[in-house]
């Protein structure tokens, strides 16, 4: 078995046609090794079934045309222009492109086939394709009828590879591989499931002879997905329920006093909740819980109530947040009522003083300390507890296996409590969280403000910033949030507006001097000004990326200007949309389409718009996206679901639950060696992650 790991944690610069170089362009897509590029699943499939004529195109369309080339121009601009015209028996069409590389550009040329793949545009009133993908069409493509599509177009072609050659390149690893490939679903399973080897599966997914190929081998690899994911929930569960530690004293007077100065009253999904937190740390066992609920719905509440219990029973509280932002928010915000009831908090961030960081770390040590505020700092080595009891972590798809598990290793023994705001149906919970226990806020406390949804053009881009200057000029703020920093594109080659861009534009609009700029790539101090100037009303807009969506909390925010919303989850939109009508003014959300003639992408937005509840964009944003990683699924321990739906896949869901089951407790039979190799399997990952000190 060794062996067979061994190869597959080979670079792919071992395989012909790749090299170093592309190697390292590989690298940056995941694919650091054998393995990854096995494994790394194209994203659609061509088939004739797909191809229009050119004579079918209509704007805003995505169509498949199948066309020879008749005429290649290429021009050199500040960009590579090409135009091409190319023809079926239906009739001709423009096709142009930007910045096409030189290897892409001698591909084009008159003769061979082609098939070409985007959305339709306009121009002098007649359709054409602007940047599509293309290949080569060859005898295979003939003989197999199916061509895949890989994601990442743009970062393939920087590695001048095609689609056909990228898939040329899966074909020699699979060559190279395929006899040593241990599988990791036990053959019994197989047959009792009917699935194909792991082998075959490989060729079934990146060389598919039909579409019935590509559903089989899809359908085996997501079960594989989530059986290991099971068996390793089951191996975490078995372990937090072997840890064990006295019950602490609890008198309730904190919580009591705390409740008492709150300017609001419990809602009953906050009191059942907190119940459940009860129980679990009244049992003696450790407590592995993720408490979800929708924006505004009131889990900080629930989580320092946690933290008071803790506190009584003479123990410590970490509570980590993703962003320095975040973490000065939730201490400031805490600070004064808990202060009033005697309990010491501080703050420990990047930008301290060593004599303000000295002085934190002292009395964190001694217990001095007993509610500790911060971000991946709080997992330094330099941070020490004297009782370290219960870690909250606020937002925590946002953080890696690695981070939360260095900040359980400093305590033999603490209680987890993970908090989301994104919530997460019960399904795709047990496939992502099967190892945690699932509170649910569904309930929102009243809200004076309303929030109201707007989706319009760029041409109304004037018109908006002159509403959002009128609001401004009446003491509210707003956000205007782009999808990236500088230029970028999506896996499908489109590009996205970006803050670079907007800058200019904004800048035209408002005073230099009311505005702030905030991103992830800024220094944190830079960061932390921005926000205390904007937060502190000396400026009146941010303009920014999605770093704003976590918990910003500004009453007086009542704009919000998303340019580029195809490019955001709707979760995502949702979670942004939040931070605005936080006060007593209503909030104006405003969506400006970049694609306003895709109508898929229009009737998102719509149904975004019409929906207020996070729990319902959550299951729409699954059912329109398909399974990308809207809650971070990546992050949930071990294995990251390239292929697996659970909401979709519920059934082979279930399986794989029945299936980890027997296996675990002995009641299938499978091959002494099958088992040595699946335990080693699993151990290899837990050794990486162990399970007494890990935080699912």
């Amino acid at each position: 078995m060794g062996e067979k790991f061994d190869i597959l944690s080979c670079s792919p610069a071992i395989l012909r046609g790749v090299g170093k170089k592309r190697a390292n362009l590989f690298e940056q897509i995941g694919i650091k090794n054998l393995s990854d590029l096995l494994y790394f699943f194209p994203r659609k499939y061509l088939t004739r079934a797909n191809i229009s004529s050119i004579r079918d195109a209509r704007v805003g369309k995505n169509i498949t045309l199948l066309a020879k080339i008749k005429k290649v121009v290429s021009r050199k601009m500040q960009k590579r222009f090409v135009e091409v015209s190319i023809f079926d028996p239906t009739g001709e069409m423009r096709v142009v492109f930007f910045n096409l590389p030189v290897w892409a550009l001698r591909n084009l040329k008159p003769g061979p086939d082609y098939i070409f793949w985007g959305t339709v545009t306009e121009f002098q009133k007649r359709p054409q394709l602007v940047n599509p993908e293309f290949e080569q069409i060859s005898d295979t493509f003939v003989e197999r009828k199916i061509i895949p599509i890989y994601p990442y177009r743009g970062r393939l072609s920087k590695a001048k590879l095609s689609q056909k050659g990228f898939n040329k390149i899966i074909g020699e690893a699979i060559e190279l591989a395929g006899q040593t490939l241990w599988d990791p679903i036990p053959e019994k399973i197989r047959q009792e499931l009917r699935l194909p080897p792991i082998a075959e599966a490989l060729r079934m997914t990146h060389f598919p002879l039909s579409l019935a190929d590509v559903e089989l081998a899809r359908k085996r690899f997501a079960f594989e997905e989530l059986f290991l994911t099971q068996l390793l929930f089951l191996k975490r569960r078995l372990e937090n329920q072997s840890i064990k530690k006295t019950r602490i004293a609890f008198k309730g007077e904190l919580i009591k006093s705390y409740l008492e100065n709150l300017p609001f009253s419990l809602t009953s999904a906050q009191e059942r909740v907190f119940n459940e937190i009860k129980e679990d740390i009244f049992s003696g066992k450790r407590m592995a819980r993720l408490v979800e609920g929708d924006v505004g719905c009131g889990k900080t509440t629930v989580a320092m109530l946690a933290a008071l219990m803790v506190i009584e029973g003479s123990g410590q509280v970490a509570f980590m947040a993703p962003t320095e932002i975040l973490a000065i928010q939730h201490f400031e915000r805490n600070k004064p009522a808990l202060e009033k009831l005697g309990i010491k908090t501080a703050l420990i961030k990047g930008t301290m003083s060593a004599k303000e960081k000295r002085k934190t770390l002292e009395e964190t040590e001694s217990g001095e300390i007993q509610l500790l505020f911060g971000t991946h700092a709080l997992i330094s080595e330099a941070v020490r507890f004297k009782s370290l009891e219960l870690c909250i972590i606020d937002e925590q798809h946002r953080f890696g296996v690695g981070e939360r598990l260095k900040l359980m290793e400093k305590s033999e023994f603490a209680h987890i409590l993970l908090l989301s705001a994104t919530p997460i149906p019960r399904t795709l919970f047990l496939g992502l969280y099967g190892d945690l226990d699932l509170s649910t806020i569904e309930e929102l406390p009243p809200r004076k403000a309303r929030v109201r949804t707007f989706i319009r053009t760029p041409a109304h881009r004037e018109a908006i910033y002159k509403f959002a200057l009128e609001r401004f000029k009446a003491g509210e703020k707003g956000y205007f949030v782009f999808p990236s920093i500088g230029e970028s594109e999506d896996d499908n080659g489109s590009r996205r507006i970006s803050l670079t861009d907007g800058l200019k534009m904004i800048s035209s609009y408002f005073p230099r001097n009311s505005i702030r700029i905030i991103h992830g790539k800024l220094k944190a101090n830079e960061k932390e000004k921005a926000f205390k100037d904007f937060s502190e009303g000396r400026v009146s807009a941010l303009v920014a990326t999605s770093i704003v969506e976590l918990g910003l909390d500004i009453s007086s925010a009542t704009i919000l200007v998303v340019e580029g919303p195809e490019f955001f989850g709707l979760s995502q939109l949702h979670q942004l949309r939040g931070r605005i009508g936080r006060g007593k003014q209503d909030g104006y959300c405003i969506l400006i389409a970049s694609k306003p003639e895709d109508p898929e992408s229009m009737d998102r937005l719509a149904r975004f718009a019409r929906t207020e509840n996070g729990f319902e964009l959550a299951s729409l944003d699954l059912e329109i996206r398909g399974w990308g990683n809207p809650w971070g699924a990546e992050q949930h321990g071990f294995l990251s679901f390239r292929v697996a739906h659970p909401l979709k896949d519920k059934t082979l869901l279930e399986l794989a639950r029945k299936y980890a089951e027997d296996v675990e407790y002995g009641k299938i039979i499978i091959k002494e060696l099958e088992m040595e190799n699946l335990n080693k399997y699993l151990i290899s990952i837990l050794e990486k992650q162990p399970l007494q000190k890990l935080c699912p």
